[in-house]
């Protein structure tokens, strides 16, 4: 009997493979950006109702833990995991993040020039 191959399962993506702002392929008709290093917009742009993933990577679990309250606090459908798709150890997914995931990038890229030495994230997100 041969094994069940999972094809929907999110190849993990290797540090150097981060390219921001360009477009790649994740098969089964998903599209990714990278809009940070730690933050990745997928879409699956050819159905007829358009859908988004946000991915955003921690490489610590109490950082993203803390981060899941903000977020919960504003309505939004998430998941946190060990990383299947970012190349940092852990992964909060964001289901149909609309302008979520463009406003934790930009804070993601102030933070990175403003403070290297803290990778953590303090926004308020307004829904």
């Amino acid at each position: 009997m041969k094994p069940i191959l999972n094809h929907h399962k999110p190849k993990r993506i290797r540090p150097d493979q981060v390219r921001v702002g360009r477009f790649f392929s994740l098969q089964q008709g998903r599209v990714g950006q990278f809009l940070s290093p730690r933050v990745l917009l997928v879409r699956k742009p050819f159905q007829h109702q358009v859908v988004e993933r946000c991915y955003f990577g921690f490489d610590s679990l109490y950082q993203a833990w803390k981060f899941t309250e903000k977020i919960a606090h504003n309505g939004c459908y998430f998941r946190l995991d060990r990383s299947r798709v970012m190349p940092q150890r852990y992964e909060i997914e964001i289901f149909n993040p609309g302008e979520i995931a463009r406003l934790l990038a930009f804070w993601d890229r102030h933070e990175a020039h403003s403070t290297p030495s803290d990778t953590s994230i303090n926004v308020s997100i307004v829904a």
